[in-house]
């Protein structure tokens, strides 16, 4: 019996490295504090910062979201000062509340303060995401909130989130590893 070359269809998708990246997951990261004005935009402009230096942003999509957040709030201009006077890439950006939806699209969620991860234990129950206090995961302290403080006091906590990034990755690759991911 003789075999056929199959036709090519316009339904056929040419693989291209633009395809492949799309089909290849995400490693979805979520940082968490109250109003999402502060600490978790810092860390998450100041993480993809990192990552992008490291030319490996586009295997994460990093966001943050407060407990508390009103929506309609901005990040604090403080914070946006601290992230420009480290060369970090920022934006105003809206607080996004963190909600259930979020949740189901993350695969960790890195917490400012121990209170934060028990609200949201609490409150979203019985999800299957990793949750973590950054004090937790680093074997350190909760994060210190600058909330209407100084810049100093945002450039410090600002600083330590610089320090830790390493951590952070390391922490987040070797937790996908142990679970297979």
């Amino acid at each position: 019996m003789e075999t056929k070359k199959p036709k090519m269809t316009t339904t056929t998708k040419k693989v291209t490295k633009k395809t492949v990246k799309k089909a290849i997951p995400k490693t979805k990261v979520l940082f968490v504090c109250t109003g999402n004005t502060c600490r978790s935009p810092m860390l998450e402009f100041c993480f993809k910062s990192f990552l992008k230096q490291k030319k490996i942003l586009s295997k994460f999509d990093i966001k943050s979201a407060g407990i508390m957040a009103i929506e309609s709030d901005l990040t604090s201009q403080n914070a946006i000062i601290a992230l420009k006077t480290h060369n970090i890439t920022c934006s105003q950006k809206n607080a996004r509340l963190l909600d259930q939806n979020l949740m189901k699209k993350s695969d960790y969620i890195i917490c400012m303060t121990t209170n934060h991860k028990a609200f949201i234990e609490k409150d979203f129950a019985k999800s299957s995401v990793k949750i973590m206090t950054i004090g937790e995961a680093l074997s350190g302290a909760d994060i210190p909130d600058p909330y209407g403080l100084g810049v100093d006091e945002y450039c410090a906590v600002l600083e330590y989130f610089i320090y830790i990034c390493e951590d952070i990755l390391k922490l987040i690759n070797i937790k996908g590893d142990k679970d297979g991911n």
